[in-house]
């Protein structure tokens, strides 16, 4: 992956061992594999109570290294169930991310997704964060305020997502708000802008 998108860092694995992620919603149906909870075949305004991965998986070595001697650790953003919550689930990245010296950031998205996080407000998906991390692990949320014109959100309506609000944010981990909108396209983070405010938290 590294090489195919000619990034400057690597691309490490959080785990080397083959695991199927699975889902529970609010009304105790189960789903099984990522595509499945993904792309919802069910009612998408059912909220997931709760995910876990089986056979149980152990953290890549290299890894919890690279956590360890981390000077910023990113969570974010991301489809929060399929992306970002799965990595969590591994055994040893609790305790790694825990253990690590490094600032840590949870990156919000811009817009909420259908069958995921329906509804949601920046401070939904810190809640749902820390039920896997645990509370008192990240230092910082990093929120977008600024609204996309209703030229660009107009495609999203098709899609049933909307625009994320703060919502009720606890003073810690501590918000650190600001535009972060990427200025035409897809409603996405202006990576100049996030990677400026990033390195300023180190």
């Amino acid at each position: 992956a590294s090489r195919i998108l000619r990034v400057k860092g690597k691309v490490i694995p959080v785990t080397l061992d083959n695991v199927r992620l699975h889902a529970e919603l609010e009304d105790g149906t189960l789903v099984s594999g990522e595509t499945n909870i993904d792309i919802p075949k069910h009612d998408g305004r059912l909220k997931i109570s709760r995910v876990w991965i089986e056979p149980e998986a152990e953290i890549n070595r290299r890894a919890g290294d690279a956590i360890k001697n981390a000077d910023l650790v990113v969570i974010g953003p991301g489809d929060l169930y399929t992306s970002l919550i799965p990595n969590l689930l591994v055994s040893g990245m609790k305790e790694a991310l825990k253990k690590s010296r490094a600032k840590k950031v949870f990156v919000v998205n811009l817009m909420t997704k259908w069958g995921e996080t329906a509804g949601f407000s920046a401070s939904d998906f810190l809640a749902s964060i820390e039920k896997y991390l645990g509370k008192g692990v990240l230092d910082y949320i990093v929120v977008n305020n600024k609204r996309p014109p209703v030229e660009r959100a107009r495609h999203y309506e098709k899609e049933n997502a909307e625009f994320i609000e703060p919502g009720n944010l606890p003073a810690k981990p501590l918000p650190v708000f600001g535009d972060y909108l990427r200025g035409r396209g897809f409603v996405r983070h202006d990576p100049e802008k996030l990677a400026k405010i990033l390195v300023s938290l180190i």
